[in-house]
């Protein structure tokens, strides 16, 4: 599996910030009907980085798929310039990672996070100004361990118009199954698959594989 070291300027930031990510290419991710995914990590406050444990399993899976693939370390993590921005600027950091997945030539664009990942790529989606508004098109999303029960969600939803999953652990004390389902209820989504994953936590451990299984399973029906 090949990675390559590539720096995203994130412009919106004066001087820019340099975020330090990897993006591994396989073969059939040359096509013109090549798909990409964006990867976000957990919370930088807590130890989250680009090699965590669940988010290099995301990268596996769909490199595996023949995606390209791009992860990297929010400001202020790892070699990333800047200090952490309250996960506003990290909102920031996710637009300028599609818009340089975008300019690679990706034209089928995913997104997959995991815990504090999940709240960015989220609150990207419905940002209201140019700064914090996505403007690259979906395809997908892939949501892991959305801290629904220590982060505010209230405000967020997913997208009506593409695909999404959601895995859980059954034993995730910051994603409870019963919290999961009050928020997705609030405003039903027209197509999400939840896969809850049984004797997991939030860290998923020895769970990894078949995490790695439920997402190649699912994501295989969208194309």
């Amino acid at each position: 599996m090949r990675e390559t070291p590539v720096y995203i300027s994130v412009a919106t930031e004066q001087p820019p910030l340099r975020l330090e990510a990897r993006m591994g290419l396989s073969m059939a991710s040359t096509s013109s009907d090549a798909a990409g995914v964006v990867i976000c990590h957990p919370h930088p406050l807590y130890g989250g980085d680009m090699d965590n444990s669940v988010v290099r399993a995301l990268q596996e899976v769909f490199y595996d798929m023949g995606w390209t693939t791009l992860r990297f370390n929010f400001r202020g993590v790892g070699g990333s310039s800047g200090r952490y921005g309250e996960g506003v600027g990290e909102v920031a950091d996710v637009c300028a990672a599609f818009s340089f997945l975008k300019a690679k030539g990706v034209s089928r664009c995913y997104s997959a996070g995991y815990s504090f990942g999940t709240w960015v790529l989220l609150q990207s989606l419905m940002g209201q100004t140019d700064v914090d508004r996505l403007d690259v098109p979906l395809s997908g999303l892939v949501l892991v361990s959305p801290p629904v029960d220590v982060m505010n969600f209230k405000s967020l939803q997913l997208p009506h118009d593409i695909p999404s999953l959601i895995l859980v652990g059954s034993d995730d004390c910051f994603c409870s199954i019963r919290s999961l389902q009050t928020w997705l209820g609030a405003n039903p989504p027209n197509d999400c698959s939840v896969v809850t994953i049984a004797d997991a936590d939030h860290f998923y451990g020895h769970r990894l594989t078949e995490l790695q299984r439920h997402v190649r399973r699912v994501v295989t029906g969208w194309s």
